[in-house]
């Protein structure tokens, strides 16, 4: 086998060289041969395909156009984080924003997770920067800091197309380089799901830095150690992404150097220690949330809460790509000798996944990034398929594999464009917290909570949202709110009506009694728009919702207790369940845990 080596213009010379001053060969046919031996490759292929792809890379520059198209992919995600403000899903909100936001402001409701210990605080801790930033600056509006964190995320994730470019021109070509870029940057998905701060957006971002550091050259002892720790922290940000980690760090083992690889382990294993070093901070045990997880997913909480449909991430798929992967997937491995990288490191995120119960649909988010560097790369193969043909004379296939290119890359942008307009059939199975199109769409909850933001601070004391219907986290919480006072949450699933002594009331009695009811207790009430309540009078209002103040604020004295953590009905029951099987499950609080004011 031959070396695996990129540098064409090194070859090129060297294949000059040996033809110049050499004999004259008596045998004709021999002679051919050994100018074709000499001839040197173009750079669309790369030799070896076996070879380890992450050895050194020289000589070739970046496409001209690689910092525009990228430009046009943040261009178009900053679109997407200031215009869109949604769910994703529901841990979005408490279990990262919420959290986030009492690690800078010192206040926030508290999930069961951030009780029992079922959650690190290295994931909201990603979105503090921002959130510091604005509070420093005096930018600690929802309405200004929001749509910031949201930014951050954006642009973090452009790691992905520029990450899938390089690593579509180590293992293919540079054409399938450009084509990965130009899909990388604006496919739907990755959009979408880039201003969302998500573990699974957060894990793909550290992985394609950690690729981004690889392509160059494998680098020495630093390089190879800051890897490592990527990897690492792929691990600690989505557990299930170790196998397409590990198979990226045993590749960039494959490089000599002992102490480099040595390095990079020590630095992956020390991301492992690190989190849970932080747990033992936060919760007083080693690797506490880690335990307290595994222990959950063994002991029937999946089935519990999350029991999901078998192969449910290939019916998603099948939706998001309009049939689209499928058929990148089937048609590449005619060349799956040239693309077996691409879809081992797909299989690897998609197999795992469907054969737990949890049926999220960003759960495998990460392999959508290597189905679309598949499919740039099986473009590239049939354009050089017909270069190849058309040089030797042969005859062309009946449909053109150039055709073939330009139809499913035209295929992929419409269903791209269709789906940022909620066109996409199904689509409302994957986005499921917005019926309209991904793109200009508010969430009109948190609309609620940013008005009562805004009334004036002296006159807000206390607020109940009387909206039925859902849970608690699925409105702004204090995130939104950003004001530090009790809110209550009546027709939820929350134990909020049993601490109002609500319990024996219907929402019909309470809404027709809501001005007597809440005289005393609730400065503000949040209402569907067209409620009135007596007492109260409407001071601002959303497209669905009316905040309704109190005319006598000077009589408001909420309740005491104020209830900060979320442990709603169906969570106590899991826990109950539970209790007697996972001895590490015990009502503490953290030590960043604030009180009830």
């Amino acid at each position: 086998m031959r070396p695996h080596s990129y540098n064409y213009k090194v070859s090129r010379e060297q294949g000059q060289k040996q033809t110049e001053g050499a004999p004259a060969e008596k045998n004709p046919a021999a002679a051919a041969r050994k100018q074709k031996q000499n001839r040197p490759r173009k750079h669309k292929l790369r030799p070896q395909q076996w070879a380890p792809p992450f050895a050194a890379l020289q000589g070739e520059p970046l496409w001209k156009h690689f910092w525009a198209i990228l430009a046009a992919g943040a261009a178009l995600r900053l679109l997407a984080a200031i215009t869109g403000d949604w769910l994703l899903r529901t841990d979005e909100l408490f279990q990262y924003l919420e959290q986030a936001h009492r690690i800078v402001f010192g206040y926030g409701q508290i999930p069961w997770e951030y009780r029992f210990g079922e959650r690190t605080w290295l994931l909201p801790s990603l979105s503090a920067p921002p959130l510091f930033l604005a509070k420093i600056a005096g930018w600690d509006s929802p309405e200004t800091y929001a749509p910031m964190v949201r930014s951050f995320h954006a642009l973090l994730s452009l790691s992905l197309p520029a990450g899938m470019y390089f690593f579509a021109r180590r293992i293919h070509s540079e054409t399938a380089a450009r084509a990965a870029l130009v899909f990388g940057c604006f496919w739907h998905e990755l959009v979408i799901v880039s201003p969302h701060p998500i573990a699974e957006n957060s894990a793909a971002t550290f992985f394609f830095v950690a690729v981004l550091l690889a392509s160059p050259a494998p680098g020495g002892i630093g390089r190879r150690a800051l890897i490592g720790f990527l990897l690492g922290a792929v691990v600690v940000f989505r557990n299930p992404y170790l196998p397409p980690a590990a198979l990226l760090g045993v590749l960039m083992l494959l490089p000599p150097g002992n102490a480099a690889r040595a390095a990079m382990i020590a630095a992956g294993l020390f991301a492992l220690f690190f989190a849970g070093a932080v747990d033992y901070f936060a919760w007083g045990s080693f690797a506490e949330t880690y335990i307290n997880y595994y222990n959950l997913q063994t002991s029937g909480y999946q089935q519990y809460t999350l029991n999901a449909p078998p192969l449910i991430h290939l019916k998603y798929m099948l939706t998001a790509s309009a049939g689209l992967f499928f058929l990148a997937f089937a048609a590449s491995l005619f060349y799956i000798r040239r693309l077996w990288l691409p879809a081992a490191f797909f299989l690897l995120v998609q197999v795992p996944h469907n054969l737990l119960v949890s049926g999220e649909y960003t759960n495998t988010f990460l392999g959508v990034p290597f189905v679309l560097v598949l499919s740039a790369c099986l473009v590239a193969e049939w354009i050089n398929k017909r270069a190849a043909k058309k040089k030797r004379g042969e005859e062309l296939e009946i449909i053109p594999p150039q055709k073939k290119a330009a139809f499913f890359s035209a295929m992929l942008f419409i269903a791209s464009a269709a789906a940022f307009f909620g066109a996409l059939p199904n689509q409302k199975t994957l986005y499921v917290f917005q019926n309209e199109r991904p793109l200009f769409y508010e969430n009109q909850f948190f609309k609620a909570n940013i008005a009562l933001h805004n009334q004036p601070q002296e006159t807000v004391k206390s607020a109940v949202f009387l909206l039925p219907g859902g849970s608690a986290h699925l409105f702004g919480g204090y995130y939104y709110t950003h004001r530090n006072i009790p809110l209550w949450f009546p027709f939820t699933d929350n134990h909020d009506r049993d601490a109002l002594g609500l319990k024996e009331k219907t929402p019909q009695e309470i809404f027709a009694a809501a001005g007597q009811i809440f005289a005393t207790s609730a400065s503000h009430l949040i209402v569907p728009r067209g409620l009135q309540a007596e007492g109260f009078t409407t001071v601002a209002e959303t497209p669905q919702f009316a905040v309704l103040a109190n005319n006598n604020i000077a009589a408001v004295t909420p309740p005491p207790g104020a209830v900060y953590d979320i442990m709603d009905n169906g969570i106590v029951g899991v826990l109950q369940i539970l209790d007697t099987r996972l001895k590490i499950i015990s009502q503490k609080e953290s030590p960043l845990t604030p009180h009830a004011p």
